[in-house]
C-alpha cells in the first residue's frame, strides 16, 4: 500500500521530533561558536545565512530548469502514470526529491540552531512546514502538481517574510499569525483550483 507523501512527511516529522526530545531530554544550549557562525556571521557584510540560501536556491533552480531530472520532476508532478509510460523511473526520481528536501531541511535546521544559539526539539521550527506550504502556494506552485517556478517560490518567500515581519512589528498574537497563514494557504489553493477548472 502506497502511503501519501504528505502524510508520511507529517508522520515522520512527529516521530523525529519526539525521538530527538527523548534523546536529548532537554533543550540544547551553549553551542560552539563555530557552529553558530553560519547563522550569525557575515562575509563582506552579507549574512552567511543569506549566502547559503542563495546558493541552495540557485542549485534548486538549476536542477529544475536545466537538467533532465528537473524535466522528469515536472512530468511526474503533472501525471506520474504518463511519466512511467514515457520511460521515467518515477520512484528513483521521487527518492532524489525527498533526499534533496531532507538536505535542505537539515541545513535550515542547523542555521536556525546556530542563529538562536540553542535548539529545542519540542519547539524549534514549529509550524515551519506551514510557512513552506504558504510560500510555495503563494508563489504559484499548483497543489495538483506539475506547475512550479523557482522565481515564483522566491517571490512567495519574500511576500510571506514581509507579512510575518509586519505582523511581528504590529505585535500581533502568534495564534492570529497562524490564522493569517492558514487563510493564505486556503486562499491560494482555491485560486489554483479555479484556474485549473477554467483550463479543464
Amino acid at each position: 500500500t502506497k502511503i501519501p507523501a504528505f502524510i508520511a512527511t507529517l508522520g515522520g516529522q512527529l516521530i523525529c521530533r519526539a525521538g530527538a526530545k527523548i534523546f536529548t531530554n532537554r533543550p540544547v544550549s551553549n553551542l560552539d561558536e563555530a557552529f553558530r557562525y553560519p547563522g550569525n556571521g557575515k562575509i563582506a557584510g552579507i549574512p552567511v545565512i543569506i549566502i547559503v540560501f542563495l546558493i541552495m536556491f540557485a542549485i534548486a533552480a538549476f536542477l529544475l530548469t536545466q537538467t533532465r531530472f528537473g524535466k522528469n520532476i515536472y512530468a511526474i508532478g503533472g501525471n506520474d502514470q504518463a511519466a512511467r509510460v514515457a520511460g521515467i523511473n518515477v520512484e528513483k526520481n521521487l527518492v532524489l526529491v525527498y533526499v534533496w528536501c531532507s538536505v535542505c531541511a537539515a541545513i535550515g535546521g542547523m542555521l536556525l540552531a546556530g542563529r538562536a544559539g540553542s535548539a529545542d526539539p519540542a519547539n524549534s521550527g514549529l509550524n515551519y512546514e506551514l510557512d513552506a506550504i504558504a510560500a510555495a502556494t503563494v508563489g504559484g506552485t499548483s497543489h495538483t502538481g506539475g506547475i512550479c517556478r523557482a522565481s515564483g517560490v522566491l517571490a512567495g518567500i519574500l511576500i510571506l517574510g514581509v507579512i510575518n515581519n509586519g505582523l511581528v512589528m504590529l505585535k500581533v498574537d502568534d495564534n492570529m499569525t497562524n490564522i493569517v497563514k492558514g487563510l493564505i494557504i486556503v486562499g491560494s489553493v482555491v485560486l489554483d483550483m479555479r484556474k485549473n477548472a477554467r483550463k479543464a
